[in-house]
């Protein structure tokens, strides 16, 4: 795992310091939405930095914090016991997007984030991989999105997320 982080981060390093070129732009992004599945939902914050390549290729660095408040019912064959949990983990990847256009004003885009999870609150050091796949727009500097989201241990945990988000 450490290995793959380092050679994500060479990469976007790789991207940022070849920008002198007109094809090779620093990009940024602050967003901030909500993570929910069938038990509940939680607040996501995330920040992603790298490279925006010839308008059409987007290769960055992620790393944030998601949480899901939920209500979990387990069941022991007489009694239903209702558990609430907070998990939060620390999401840190690669993220990648594909833009269908040039236009400034509005692009819309393909998303894809590969990487791992440390876990936080209820889930206590769990790790894992973490698997995320979207749709947005970019309207000028904002934008929204709409997506699914995995994470995966021992088992798969599937939710889908909304994030509204600024570029700089």
């Amino acid at each position: 795992m450490r290995k793959f982080l380092l050679v994500c981060v060479a990469l976007c390093v790789s991207f940022v310091c070849s920008a002198q070129s007109q094809n090779v732009k620093f990009q940024g992004q602050v967003d901030v939405g909500t993570v929910f599945m069938q038990g509940g939902a939680g607040p996501t914050v995330g920040v992603t930095a790298g490279a925006l390549i010839k308008d059409y290729f987007y290769a960055g660095v992620e790393t944030g914090f998601e949480s899901l408040f939920s209500s979990v019912a387990i069941t022991d064959g007489y009694y239903i016991y209702k558990v609430n949990s907070f998990e939060g983990y620390i999401p840190l990847g690669v993220n990648m997007k594909g833009y269908f256009t040039k236009d400034t004003a509005l692009k819309p885009y393909l998303n894809s984030s590969l990487g791992g999870f440390f876990g936080l609150a209820d889930l206590g050091g769990l790790n894992g991989f973490r698997f995320q796949i979207g749709a947005g727009v970019d309207f000028k500097r904002f934008n929204l999105g709409i997506g699914y989201n995995m994470l995966y241990k021992w088992g798969a945990a599937h939710s889908g997320y909304i994030k509204l988000g600024y570029r700089f």
